[in-house]
Order: structure tokens, then sequence, then C-alpha cells
């Protein structure tokens, strides 16, 4: 899991906004993080190892109306500048930051190495900016060059790219979260709102399988399986920023376990025909499985003590992982409770997505990727 911020506008404020947006993000990734300021045919880069609020050159920071940025947290290749976002494209005409997993990049890596294109970093995201430069030669517009690579790349990706010749900022949705963020003097492109809530809560979510051109005065969205123009609506986001930032709290890790009799609460008075409508729903299945990944597999193997000892109900619990072993017993009266936390919850939408199971979600805050 990483954290994309970038901001399209009209004045030379970008890369601060970026930066502040970055630390927001922080949670997103850790170990590495970098941004790309472009002015005019100037593009300044700045890569560090490290946490950034260890940087200490804020006020440095180069001027420009559009930065990439990127909090990385390692998953292909070693933790290191070169493999920190951004990533140029083999003839430099393409930036990219990149959010996911491309699970056949080694195939395509050889296939484009082959072709005379080679690697700078150890990273798949490279694949995807350099496999967009091949694409770009044999298509008319990014439109299509686009759909193109979606379509060649497997796993759940989003990414967003400046195009050098043509100025222009592009945004793809294939599974990761991504959303703009639509401000007063420009634009954000962001993996949540958090880096631009204090400044607007005016969004537009992507859908899977969406990709958008955006400028600093507005947007197009196109469909990323047949190039059709997409209408979409702004939504209100309908809340503080306190709700989604520490709140004085050393980690969000403390700040969550503290909150979790109020959450609790709150869940449960927001609906309670819901909550009897979930109740029903697990007693009158056949079957009941729990799941999730890391802390939230731990918390799947106490719900399923708490459910045999108080609901007296027989369940299953396994790490989320393994989730495909379970698929032969899954079908129309099994109910489902994936337990989630951000960086595990693809693991879960993606085997979830494939089946007719019923599922149970509560959240916290709505406009999540597990909610939405």
């Amino acid at each position: 899991m990483c954290g994309i911020c970038v901001y399209i506008g009209h004045d030379n404020s970008a890369s601060g906004r970026v930066f502040e947006g970055l630390k927001k993000l922080e949670y997103r990734g850790y170990d590495s993080w970098g941004m790309a300021v472009f002015s005019g045919n100037r593009v300044k880069v700045i890569k560090r190892v490290g946490k950034i609020h260890d940087f200490s050159e804020r006020k440095n920071l180069p001027k420009g109306k559009i930065t990439l940025g990127h909090t990385r947290w390692a998953t292909q290749g070693i933790v290191s500048e070169k493999n920190a976002h951004p990533h140029f494209s083999c003839r430099g005409r393409f930036v990219i930051v990149h959010n996911g997993i491309v699970e056949n990049y080694q195939d395509l890596k050889r296939k484009l190495t082959a072709a005379g294109i080679g690697s700078v970093s150890e990273t798949d995201t490279e694949v995807i900016v350099n496999l967009l430069e091949y694409e770009m030669t044999k298509k008319q517009n990014m439109v299509d060059a686009l759909i193109s690579v979606t379509q060649i790349i497997q796993g759940r990706n989003a990414f967003v790219i400046f195009d050098r010749v043509e100025k222009t900022v592009w945004a793809v949705k294939g599974g990761s979260p991504l959303l703009l963020g639509i401000g007063n003097d420009g634009i954000y492109v962001a993996s949540d709102f958090s880096p631009f809530l204090a400044e607007t809560k005016r969004a537009v979510f992507f859908e899977n399988n969406e990709l958008a051109q955006v400028l600093p005065g507005g947007f197009r969205f196109f469909s990323a399986v047949d190039g059709q123009q997409i209408k979409k609506e702004i939504t209100f986001l309908d809340y503080s920023e306190e709700e989604i930032t520490k709140q004085g709290f050393p980690h969000f890790f403390i700040k969550e376990v503290k909150e979790q009799p109020g959450a609790l609460l709150t869940s449960l008075k927001s609906n309670l025909g819901n909550i009897d409508r979930a109740a029903e729903l697990v007693n009158n299945a056949e079957r009941i499985f729990l799941c999730g990944a890391g802390t939230a597999g731990r918390v799947a193997v106490l719900g399923s003590q708490l459910l045999s000892r108080i609901a007296g109900c027989f369940n299953t619990a396994f790490v989320a992982s393994e989730f495909a072993t379970y698929l032969p017993f899954f079908n129309q009266n099994l109910c489902s409770l994936p337990f989630h936390r951000a960086e595990k919850r693809q693991i879960l939408l993606k085997r979830s997505n494939r089946q007719k199971e019923k599922e149970l979600k509560f959240c916290q805050l709505s406009m999540q990727p597990v909610h939405r």
C-alpha cells in the first residue's frame, strides 16, 4: 500500500500542498517518499528514504503549478531512493506515481527488455510507465494508450501520469482507491481525502476501470474499457479534519484503540434496523465464515469465539490469504464477515467481489473503499 497525492493548480503552490498532503498519507507508506515538481518545461525531483516528517527543507521546496507526490511502502524492490517514486518512462515523456501491485510485471519487464526498453529501478511501477510509452507509439491518443495499458497489466492498481509533452495529468483506477478533491484554485488527486479535507470537501470518486484527464479548472472522465466519456457527480464529504487526524495521539494505533468504545456505540446506534437485519442474516446462515489479515485476522478469531460461546453459532475463522481454499463452500446461504485494516482490505475486496454470498460491513467512516 502506498499513498498518492497530486496537485494541479493555477499558482506555484503545488509542491507545498503536496508535501503537506503526503504527511497525512504517511500511514499508507513510510519507508520512502518523493515528489516531481513541474514548472514550464522544467522538472525538479526530490526523493528521500525515511519519513517525510523528518525532512527539514520544507521552505526550500521548488515552485511549480503541478506536483506529483508519493509515499512508499516497498513491495517490489528494496527501500532506496532509486526505487522511490515518481518514476520516468524510458524516453522521459511520462512521469508516474503508483499504488498497487502489477502481478505480471516480471513477464512484462522481459517483453519490454526484448523490445529494447530497459529499467532503472527494481519496481513494478516502471513497467507501467514504460508500457505506456511503448503503447503511445501505436495509439493515436492517451485514452486509447491508457486503455491498452490497463488491459495488459494484472492486479489492483491506481496511478497518476504526467505527460510532459502535452502538459496534462491523467489518473487511472483499476482496483486501488483514488479520488479527486475539487478546490477553488486547483484539483487534487489522492488515495484518500485526508490531503485536501482542510481545503475542500468536494470530491469525485473514481470507480474501477475509470480514467480521467485532470486540468487546473476541470476534469474529464472516461471508461477504461471502451473509452466512452463518463459523467461524474461531485460528492460532499461530511467530515471534519479532526475525525481523520491523530488528534494529539502519538500514532493512529493508540487513537483507534481509545476510540473503540465510541466507534462501536456509534455504529450500533446509527441504524438499529440494520443491526437487526445483520443478526437475522447470521442466524439464518447455513455457514458463517470470518476472515481477516494481520491484526484483523486476530479479530476474526476472537469474533469466532464470541459467536460460538454467546450466540451458539458454529463458524469458521481463517486468514484472508486462504480465502480461495474455502471458495467451494460459498453459496447463497452463507454469511461472510471480513474484518479489515486499510493495508489488507484489497485481499478481501478482490476475493469477496467474485462471490455471491451475503456480506456484513460495519464502517466507522463512510466513503471508504470497503464501504463504497
